[in-house]
């Protein structure tokens, strides 16, 4: 499997990696943010943009950007602007969605970028190339708000974030049941065998949970843990949720494709 590597991370091998989402409004709230980081225990910050409010300038984003980046140092900053249609805070043309991802590539400030395959760009593939060529990663992303589709849709999906040329496939689905957890961790066993680079399975909801701490067994390279509130239903605090990974990390599932001693 290819590897993502930024600064001291690794995605796509050794323990899965805990992802911090920001979530404030302005720069206060950023701030107050940023200091509460150390007992976090992040491996990667999500910067949620599509939480500024109002959005600022160009400008006035970019110049704020440098910031966030100055602050984390060496922690690996992935920025997503997580559009309304999937779950976000803004509608996708609340911002020249496309040209402001490519003025953050164009200045290297994320070492990750987050792009929604399905939101309305016009050509997501020869976007996310553009991306690329500027040397930052890519993750492609997909959420259902709704359900968990059959496993025959996951499957479409997450070939089609992949086929993008994208580093990470990305697919979060709400789950209801314990069927529907049941059907998202058959399919994420079932992905992982055949899989050429990382990816993330998440469902979302209180009957997700398990899937947000079993991502080792089940393939997931990231799992996103809450600072003071969730970016998403069903997330654990961060910190709970570095120490279960941790903990679970200690009593390695052998690999049923490795040969019995």
């Amino acid at each position: 499997m290819r590897e993502v590597t930024r600064n001291h991370l690794t995605l796509g091998s050794g323990p899965v990696k805990v992802a911090v989402p920001l979530l404030g409004k302005n720069r206060e709230e950023l701030f107050a943010e940023l200091r509460l980081l150390p007992d976090a225990s992040a491996d990667l910050i999500e910067w949620r943009i599509d939480c500024l409010s109002p959005f600022p300038t160009e400008t006035e984003f970019l110049a704020l950007a440098r910031e966030v980046k100055r602050e984390l140092g060496t922690l690996p900053l992935l920025i997503t602007f997580r559009s309304s249609s999937e779950g976000g805070k803004l509608p996708l043309d609340a911002v020249n969605y496309a040209g402001l991802q490519l003025r953050l590539a164009e200045e290297k400030i994320p070492d990750l970028l987050d792009v929604e395959l399905f939101s309305g760009l016009k050509e997501p593939a020869s976007h996310i190339a553009a991306l690329k060529a500027h040397g930052i990663p890519v993750i492609a992303s997909r959420h259902f708000f709704s359900e968990t589709p059959p496993a025959e849709v996951l499957r479409e999906t997450l070939t089609a974030l992949r086929d993008s040329g994208a580093d990470i496939p990305k697919l979060a689905v709400m789950t209801k049941s314990t069927e529907d957890l049941l059907t998202l961790l058959a399919f994420s066993a079932e992905w992982r065998r055949n899989a050429d680079r990382p990816f993330v399975l998440i469902g979302m909801g209180p009957h997700g949970v398990l899937s947000r701490i079993s991502s080792a067994e089940f393939g997931s390279c990231l799992s996103f843990g809450a600072l003071r509130e969730s970016s998403a239903p069903g997330q654990l605090p961060a910190r709970e949720l570095k120490r279960i990974l941790s903990l679970l990390s200690e009593y390695p599932v052998p690999d049923a494709t490795e040969p019995r001693k």
